[in-house]
């Protein structure tokens, strides 16, 4: 999440697909999803996006935060976060 909010989203995504790797980790899916659309990587987000669904497949944008992760403290991160996962292809 540190990489995420600094904006290095090639950080974020190499930790967060490696949080992945061992078990099933929702956040860290969430944050993989975000990151590879802030680096315009389509087929890289589709794969996390569909990690994300195949651990919760009534994942949805809405239900992000607080549901399945903590709001980031401040508003912009947060809206990015949105944004990206939109970008990244999750459902509203």
């Amino acid at each position: 999440m540190a990489h995420f909010v600094e904006g290095d989203y090639a950080g974020c995504l190499r930790d967060s697909k490696r949080l992945c790797r061992p078990r099933p980790f929702l956040a860290s899916g969430i944050m993989w999803a975000a990151a590879a659309a802030g680096l315009d990587d389509a087929k890289e987000a589709r794969a996390a996006v569909d990690y994300c669904l195949a651990e919760r497949p009534d994942l949805r944008v809405a239900s992000v935060a607080p549901t399945f992760m903590l709001r980031f403290a401040r508003v912009e991160d947060h809206e990015r976060l949105m944004a990206l996962l939109r970008a990244a292809g999750l459902p509203e």
